[in-house]
């Protein structure tokens, strides 16, 4: 693949673009190997090369009557992305509405160095049908009237963005989205078939940023899972419910979810409801409280880049499940984490490509209790 962006040094966030895919591909599942203990390792699945950002963020810089919308170059200005190869074409195409929006509202963007400006970052996600979700995350509310007026006239002009919203995040902090947010759209959420299953984005929902390879995910754990044939599935960090409602379209019939984030779990509910699935989610931070069903046969844990931690790792000591999924994304402390389960055997793994050209592997690790 070629980048006009790397190749001119504007952007390397892909820095492994220089070298072959298949060869890519390879020396990631090599690394990863090497960290993990012995098992059984199934051919890595990659994703398409081009095009399969499904979900971004957007770093807003420029002017309101010229924005620029991609990252922060070294010297904290902002690199226009608007011909990224990795993204999906379905995004890209939407990115001058999107501009107007800006323009139109007079959202001046916010500028880091000088830590003035109104709008921080754009985030976008395609779902079914080419439908787009945007979120403008703001730093206070003095442009929302604005930004209300030029929303109802995007969806005249750009009619595949469905669901708008408006974020908040007044601190000078390098983080996406801040705690509120403001619906300005009557549709709320956003369908999107990942895998085998629909699920429905909420606004300040977690999105796997590239569908294809997160529906190949799901799909590798309801089969191993199925292959074992548990009567109850606990699914841990559970997100938008991906890897609970493959369980429970694969026939399991007890199948639940827990996540820290209720927009998370609006999603997830959302999804059963419309499948007419049985499967149950509640809300709680698995970091600090620890899980109170512990009769599930098999669990599956999805955790954030840090790991499932000391006190997921007793738990799962003294819980009755005979079968753990551990899906990671980040290998060192899935390697870390391994190494707290003396109760748990590695039985077999997968590597992932969510994110091509980097250094990023996702993985996908079945365990038995001995």
């Amino acid at each position: 693949m070629r980048c006009t962006y790397f190749d001119t040094r504007a952007c390397v966030s892909c820095s492994a673009l220089p070298v072959p895919y298949r060869q890519q591909l390879a020396a990631k599942a090599a690394r990863v190997s090497a960290l993990l203990p012995p098992l059984e390792w199934l051919a890595p699945y990659a994703s398409p090369p081009t095009g399969f950002r499904t979900s971004i963020k957007l770093v807003v810089s420029g002017s309101s009557r010229s924005p620029k919308l991609g990252i922060l170059g070294s010297d904290q200005t902002g690199v226009d992305l608007s011909r990224c190869p990795i993204t999906d074409r379905r995004l890209l195409a939407v990115l001058p509405p999107i501009k107007s929006v800006i323009h139109q509202a007079n959202l001046t963007p916010y500028s880091v160095p000088a830590r003035r400006g109104e709008l921080k970052n754009v985030l976008l996600t395609v779902g079914d049908d080419g439908h787009v979700m945007a979120r403008f995350v703001l730093r206070s509310k003095q442009r929302l009237p604005a930004l209300r007026h030029a929303v109802a006239d995007l969806q005249t002009t750009a009619p595949a963005v469905r669901v708008v919203s408006a974020n908040f995040l007044p601190q000078h902090v390098a983080l996406p989205t801040g705690p509120e947010e403001i619906l300005l759209t009557e549709q709320s959420t956003l369908p999107m078939t990942v895998g085998d299953v629909r699920l429905y984005a909420h606004p300040g929902s977690f999105v796997q940023t590239n569908s294809v390879v997160a529906g190949s995910l799901y799909r590798q754990a309801a089969a191993w899972l199925a292959a074992r044939a548990p009567q109850s599935v606990l699914d841990l960090f559970c997100g938008m419910g991906g890897f609970a409602l493959h369980c429970a379209a694969a026939g399991t019939s007890r199948v639940s979810g827990i996540d820290v984030s209720a927009a998370s779990i609006a999603s997830a509910r959302t999804a059963a409801r419309e499948a007419g699935s049985s499967a149950v989610f509640s809300v709680a931070d698995l970091t600090t409280l620890p899980v109170n069903d512990a009769s599930a046969e098999a669990v599956v844990v999805n955790p954030p880049r840090r790991g499932i931690g000391q006190l997921m790792s007793d738990w799962l000591a003294t819980s009755s499940a005979d079968t753990l999924l551990y899906s990671s994304c980040n290998p060192l402390s899935l390697a870390s984490d391994l190494a707290a389960l003396p109760d748990w055997i590695p039985r077999r793994g997968r590597v992932f490509d969510m994110f091509p050209h980097t250094d990023h592997a996702e993985v996908l690790v079945e365990l038995t209790r001995k």
